[in-house]
């Protein structure tokens, strides 16, 4: 198993939120793609692979993010 050399800043408002901790990990790597202008282009299917999880859950952490908006 290889280290990986980053790591994920979460804001305190995500922290503090009811929304699952895998949502949250969820948002830290979207975050963390984000580009100097805060978009992330990466697809539904290449999250899924970096958080090794189905696209199907991945769908469902980002509609947790964005009911918890």
């Amino acid at each position: 198993m290889a280290l990986t050399s980053y790591f994920y800043l979460i804001p305190s408002g995500i922290v503090n939120s009811t929304v699952s901790d895998s949502s949250k990990l969820t948002y830290a790597v979207i975050l963390g793609l984000s580009n100097q202008y805060g978009y992330c282009f990466a697809t539904n299917q290449a999250l899924a692979v970096i958080r090794n999880v189905s696209e199907s859950t991945l769908k469902r952490h980002i509609k947790e993010l964005i009911d918890a908006q």
